[in-house]
């Protein structure tokens, strides 16, 4: 029904060195902030939410990928 599962900026793993945020919207403060989680915290939640499911979604694969998933 289109609700929300999970929303959160992930801490990269390495230096960003433009966040193009003219495009993306994501600040430098977005990602360096304590509300933004690792990328462990993030996988391990994503997993837990996709455990027993079917994935439907546009090019998720990218998204997937971001998250070494």
């Amino acid at each position: 029904y289109g609700a929300l599962l999970y929303d959160s900026f992930v801490k990269p793993p390495s230096k960003v060195t433009d966040y193009r945020t003219e495009f993306s919207g994501v600040r430098k403060e977005d990602l360096e902030g304590d509300h933004a989680v690792s990328l462990r915290e993030a996988q391990d939640k994503v997993v837990k939410l996709m455990k027993n499911r079917i994935i439907v979604g546009h090019s998720i694969s990218n998204d997937l990928e971001a998250l070494m998933l």
